[in-house]
C-alpha cells in the first residue's frame, strides 16, 4: 500500500486525464514504479540548468507571495 499526499486540484486533474486513458490510479502509480525499476531512476528529467544556482532562487514567504510571483490574483 501506498499513501501519498497532493492536493485536490491536482488529483482531480490527473484522474481526469487518467479516466480519458482508461487507466485507473493504482494502475498508473504501478506503470510509474515500474518505469523506476527499468530505467533505475526517475522516468522523466529532474536536472537542474546548467548555471542554476541557489543564489538565482526567490524565497517564498507563503501562498500570496507565490501568487504575486506568478502573477495569479
Amino acid at each position: 500500500m501506498i499513501r501519498a499526499r497532493t492536493t485536490k486540484k491536482l488529483k482531480k486533474a490527473a484522474e481526469k486525464i487518467l479516466e480519458q486513458l482508461g487507466v485507473t490510479p493504482s494502475q498508473a502509480i504501478n506503470m510509474f514504479y515500474m518505469q523506476i525499476v527499468l530505467e533505475k531512476s526517475i522516468p522523466f528529467p529532474i536536472d537542474l540548468e546548467k548555471d542554476d544556482t541557489p543564489d538565482q532562487y526567490i524565497k517564498v514567504k507563503d501562498t500570496k507571495h507565490l501568487r504575486s510571483i506568478l502573477g495569479l490574483r
